[in-house]
């Protein structure tokens, strides 16, 4: 009996025992299991790579073997049908995991399938069952997992599954994202890609060992901390810096006005100093990949360069660079950075819809008070209808709040403004959203309807007119944006919209305005437009346009005046106005069109155009399609 009390007490502590050694057990046959899927997704991985690179072998030895014709103007008419047919047959055969599929390789011609069994020598490079039954194994090994009480290793499992029976579209999806490095410029261009994005990465992830942190926050200690810092910073150096390509010196143009070329902001070490140098040259290599300057001036897109930085993922790094924590007061070197950064996400979805689309994914983190971020967005949905039009309600508040309480900046209207309208569409859910939402912001609307400030606006004209292109402030510019604003929300007959802006802006203000001898081009412009798509082309009929004087007074005191000015211009082109002459020839050549070819406009008097004004404009500025619009509305 005692020896049997004695095994009791023993008895009682070992199932404790026993019971943490099964968990540790336990949790070490998951981490197993685990690793057992990460060798499977490599399989998979290989596999996708291997029927990648047999559906482009295919479709190189059919272009070889049937090549397309070529018409006269050069043009290829493709693949004929019978290649099409033939493409398909072989490409049936690589999904096929029950049957050697031997015949299908780099070089294989299709007519050489009867000889199959010369090729059986490398059955390991062509066999894609993974189990020897069909994937049936494969599948049931997977169901079994999912069956764990372990969350890792069910979410792991679950997405082999589902990746194992949509092999057919993983293979499609990837294959749309193929890109062939033909010329060497494009080679050189991936391989200068690759060894930026790397170092960049590596920077990006050690950034917390060069970016500079203000004194206050520097531990007391001077000794240990700062020499492993510096020891981190010497490896780091070592491990990220390039060693294949050296760094192009920057020019002149790029150096200008650069906070890390000058050494502005606070001292830095060497290392540290070095690493903002690399991102900054980085940086601009992205940038000048992403876009190249036009005769005219204009940026024009790389799209080819574009997409290889989409399918190489630099974007995803440089938005982590974005991240980075940083002194924003002292710290000019890294504000140089960001807005690089910014540059390059910007230049990067320039006209290219896909890297647009990817970049709204992380519409939140520029969601915020700055005009970098705000820049970048209006890139993100600049002439994409698709975005524009499903932009969101939450989205559009944040801007309206962001002039409400950081200030009446022109980067603010400029992003409602490009949601309204995009590729020449005007999207009528944005209009009446953005009309909402400005409306009933107080502060957002800006007028000088009244003596006093309308005075005071005349002296902006005269002050300010040299500086507010420069100036994103500038309030003369700030009030000439949000009338445009207001007219990109009724362009396109939207009768809810104009409504609501003819109690904003009514006809006497605008022919007040417009008509005074102080008044520049650039307002006239604004104002011009609006009374043109909120008075005249609208959706329904405004008698007070074609019944009162206004129409009539804006053309005996101001268009005549303007284009009289134009036309009698010295001939001297160095010294042209020309704001005035865009005014002229654009907004005034289409608001006469637009009002003499409505059907309301017999209800008016005609004006005499005196034939010494309009005659020179016409020979010396209008094209002739203009030329005979305005003949015609004369």
């Amino acid at each position: 009996m005692m020896g049997a009390r004695i095994g009791g007490s023993g008895s009682g502590s070992s199932p404790k025992k026993k019971a943490g050694t099964t968990d540790k057990e336990d949790t070490l046959v998951m981490d197993t299991k685990l690793n057992i899927i990460e060798i499977l997704e490599f399989i998979l991985n290989v596999r996708l790579d291997y029927r990648i690179s047999c559906l482009l072998s295919i479709f190189k030895r059919e272009s070889d073997e049937n090549p397309s014709v070529i018409t006269s103007d050069g043009i290829s008419q493709g693949l004929k049908n019978k290649n099409l047919e033939n493409i398909w047959s072989q490409a049936q055969s690589i999904f096929d995991e029950t049957t050697q599929t031997r015949y299908i390789r780099m070089g294989l011609p299709a007519a050489n399938h009867h000889n199959e069994g010369n090729y059986s020598t490398s059955e390991e490079n062509t066999n894609l069952d993974l189990d020897g039954e069909g994937g049936k194994k494969f599948l049931r090994v997977l169901l079994h997992l999912t069956m764990h009480e372990y969350p890792p290793l069910v979410s792991r499992s679950l997405q082999l599954l589902f990746r194992h029976f949509s092999q057919r579209q993983e293979v499609l999806q990837n294959f749309k994202q193929v890109q062939l490095l033909v010329q060497d410029g494009d080679v050189e261009s991936y391989k200068q890609i690759k060894e930026d994005q790397d170092d960049l990465r590596n920077l990006v992830e050690k950034s917390e060992l060069w970016v500079y942190k203000s004194h206050s926050t520097d531990d007391d200690a001077p000794g240990g901390k700062k020499k492993k810092k510096k020891k981190d910073d010497d490896d780091d150096d070592g491990d990220s810096k390039p060693k294949k390509h050296p760094a192009p010196r920057l020019s002149a143009q790029d150096k200008q006005e650069s906070a890390i070329d000058l050494g502005l902001g606070p001292p830095l070490e060497p290392e540290q100093a070095d690493n903002y140098k690399r991102i900054q040259q980085i940086l601009v290599r992205m940038n000048k990949l992403c876009v190249m300057q036009t005769s005219s001036g204009n940026l024009a897109p790389r799209r080819n360069e574009q997409r290889l930085l989409r399918n190489m993922g630099v974007h995803s790094v440089v938005l982590e660079l974005l991240q980075i924590p940083y002194d924003k007061k002292e710290d000019k070197r890294m504000n140089e950075l960001i807005e690089l950064a910014h540059q390059f996400l910007q230049n990067f979805c320039l006209g290219d819809r896909a890297n647009q689309a990817l970049l709204h994914k992380s519409i939140d983190l520029f969601l915020n008070p700055g005009l970098l971020e705000a820049k970048t967005i209006c890139a993100v949905f600049k002439d994409n209808s698709h975005l524009c039009g499903e932009v969101s309600e939450r989205v559009i508040q944040h801007f309206i709040h962001c002039i409400e309480t950081h200030g009446r900046h022109v980067q603010y209207l400029k992003f409602l403004q490009t949601i309204v309208k995009a590729e020449g569409t005007f999207l009528r859910r944005s209009q009446d959203m953005v009309m909402q939402e400005v409306s009933a912001a107080e502060d957002v609307l800006v007028f000088y309807n009244e003596r006093a400030s309308f005075n005071t606006f005349v002296n902006m004209m005269k002050e300010d007119r040299n500086r507010m292109d420069y100036d994103d402030s500038s309030p003369l510019r700030y009030h000439i944006e949000l009338v445009k604003l207001l007219a990109c929300c009724t362009e396109g007959k939207n009768a809810s919209t104009e409504i609501k802006c003819h109690s904003l802006l009514p006809l006497d203000d605008i022919v007040a305005m417009v008509e005074h001898k102080d008044c520049i081009p650039e307002v006239k412009e604004a104002y011009i437009n609006f009374l043109n798509h909120c008075y005249i082309d609208t959706e329904v009929e405004m008698k007070e346009i074609y019944n009162s004087h206004h129409i009539w007074s804006l053309f005996e005191k101001s268009f005549l005046v303007d284009m009289a000015r134009v036309a009698t211009a010295p001939p001297d082109r160095r010294h042209a106005d020309k704001a005035l002459e865009s005014y002229v020839i654009n907004s005034l050549m289409t608001i006469i069109t637009t009002f003499f070819n409505s059907p309301f406009s017999d209800q008016s008097q005609t004006i005499q155009v005196p034939c010494g004004v309009w005659k020179p404009v016409c020979c010396y500025l209008l094209s002739p399609a203009m030329e005979l619009q305005f003949m015609i509305c004369h």
